[in-house]
Parts: C-alpha cells; structure tokens; sequence
C-alpha cells in the first residue's frame, strides 16, 4: 500500500509538468510546420523556373496558409492556381484552424507594421521575394501591386507568431518564423 501510495503522489505531481511539456512540443512541432511550407515554396519556385505564391489568410485568430504555381518566372505577369485560388490547384496547404491544433489552443499570426488579415508573398525563380497586402488571384492586376520594398514593413521582413491561448492569455514560448525578403525564412524562439 505505501508503494502504490508513493507512486500516485509522484504520478499527481509530474502529471502537470508532463502535459505542458507535451503541449510545448506541440507549439514547436506547427512552428516547424510554417517555416516548412515557407521554405518549401521558396525552393520550389528556384528548381521549378516558376514563380510560386504563398498566401495567409487569417481566420478568427489563427491562420491558412497556402502555395500556388505560377505560370511564369516573374511575379507580376504570373497566374496563380488558374487565376481563381482554386482548392484543387494548391501544391501545399497549412490550415491552423482545425481540430489538431485548436485543442492544444495554438494560433498563429502574421506581423508587419499592421496587423493583416490577408498577405501574398511571391517567391521568384531568383529568390527575389515580393509582397501583395491585398488579393492577386489572376496576375492582370498592375505591377505596382506587387512590391519588394522592405521600407514599408519597418523591419525589413514579415514574421508569423506561433504560441498558445487560453481565455485571452499567451501560455509558453513564442516561436516567431521570419521571412525576410531577401534570404532564407528562419525560427527564433
């Protein structure tokens, strides 16, 4: 009996410590999943010869990611997904939104000088990053839609937070991905 009494004191106090260990790993494990999809999109575009976009899309308080290929080396005379953001045209898709990630309460946000509810970054065939803060679904809308100037962005580069809430309030570690328009996206934590 002292046995068993022993070991379900130490399994109560352990049982906490253990559960937030696994919900960080969790947090950690879709951090890696953005920066994949960021890095992966990028690659793609150079050893395609296309230029490939990445759209984020923020719903409620996470977000959806997706990747489409263009049909041209260059960001502003390309067409994307068939020039609608067909479903059926994605090459990668991350949707944070669903049940694997909201029971671990992980959300996900995009930050740049203005918190967006929808950003386009094209990556081209050169690594040549530009941006859209607005939709671009078909590649007819003017040149000055896209831009790579780091200026308006402040930092120079965009950043996605990755982290969990309960009730309004950050829990753990935030792991921030950044993109930098002229390089490699990287995780910090």
């Amino acid at each position: 009996m002292v046995v068993v009494t022993i070991i379900a004191v130490v399994s109560a106090l352990v049982l906490p410590s253990m559960v937030q260990v696994i919900r960080e790993r969790h947090t950690q494990q879709t951090a890696i999943s953005v920066l994949d999809i960021v890095r992966e999109t990028r690659s793609r575009a150079m050893y395609r010869g296309t230029s490939h976009s990445l759209v984020f899309e923020t719903v409620g308080a996470t977000l959806r990611m997706h990747t489409y290929e263009g049909t041209s080396s260059s960001c502003r005379l390309s067409r994307f997904g068939g020039g609608t953001f067909d479903a059926a045209q994605r090459i990668y898709s991350l949707d944070l939104t669903t049940a694997t990630y909201t029971r671990d309460s992980i959300v996900a946000e995009v930050n740049t000088t203005a918190r967006e509810s929808y950003l386009q970054i094209c990556f081209t065939p050169l690594g040549v990053t530009f941006f859209s803060r607005s939709p671009i679904p078909d590649g007819t809308a003017p040149a000055a839609v896209w831009t790579n100037d780091s200026s308006t962005l402040g930092t120079g580069s965009f950043s996605v937070d990755v982290f969990r809430v309960t009730s309004g309030t950050d829990l753990g570690v935030r792991r921030r991905i950044v993109i930098p328009l002229s390089g490699m996206p990287r995780m910090r934590s």
